[in-house]
């Protein structure tokens, strides 16, 4: 994917931290995690910044969630701006009814929601402080849900719809797993506080009547979509919807 999108052709991707490490201090020293927009380059030469530093990106997000690994990348030191559909190439090759680009593009968005669940509960420093605060969990996560929602919400109609892949080519169904695992992750954070009782829980309303209830029932609700998933893949095409043209 990062191939087709990218236009630079790639070795296998590296999956062990200190490779992932490596390619972000090139990524840096190269400065691609500086916005290029005002730059006197070739626009096509702009776009293609863009994309190698969302696609290193991607790949420091989803390694550090995979792994339990500190993320290289910190918020503070990039400003590179989202993608936009003039930022992508088009598709190269046959019709197979699959869109990399904007896939890909989908994926630079969710992997910022990742980061942003990553930082706000699975830091050394994040996971101490929601460990036992409840009401901190909460108001960190309503944002977070939020935008989760509005990006599958955003998805173009025909590429999802509620609750299952609707094409079975290009990648469609990877991206579709990767909002499971982001919604999964943050229910994961939420829940942390709960796992303790003590009386925090009664004071904060975590019964099945209130707000702990709520996060139970959501958390229920995503476990069962996943399900449904994984069910899914057992029928004609399953597998090979995790594999781009």
């Amino acid at each position: 994917e990062i191939e087709a999108v990218t236009g630079v052709q790639t070795c296998a991707l590296p999956i062990c931290p200190a490779l992932v490490a490596t390619t972000v201090s090139l990524a840096h020293s190269l400065g691609l995690s500086h916005d290029p927009t005002s730059w006197s380059l070739p626009t096509p030469d702009l776009a293609q910044r863009k994309r190698l530093w969302h696609a290193v990106f991607i790949i420091d997000k989803w390694t550090a969630l995979a792994l339990g690994t500190p993320s290289y990348i910190r918020t503070d030191d990039a400003d590179v701006p989202p993608l936009w559909p003039a930022d992508l190439e088009p598709a190269l090759g046959p019709d197979d009814g699959s869109d990399s680009s904007t896939n890909f593009r989908l994926l630079a968005d969710l992997s910022s929601i990742v980061a942003d669940i990553l930082d706000s509960y699975f830091s050394v420093r994040a996971t101490q402080r929601t460990a036992s605060n409840f009401v901190l969990s909460l108001d960190l996560g309503r944002g977070l849900r939020a935008r989760l929602d509005a990006w599958s919400e955003g998805l173009p109609r025909a590429l999802f719809v509620r609750g299952a892949p609707v094409r079975r080519g290009g990648g469609d169904t990877g991206l579709y797993l990767g909002y499971l695992v982001a919604n999964m992750t943050l229910f994961r954070g939420l829940m942390r506080p709960l796992e303790g009782g003590g009386g925090a829980g009664s004071e904060m309303g975590m019964g099945m009547g209130g707000s702990g209830g709520a996060v139970r029932a959501g958390a229920r609700e995503c476990a069962e979509e996943a399900v449904v998933f994984v069910e899914g893949l057992a029928g004609a095409g399953g597998v090979e919807g995790f594999w781009h043209s």
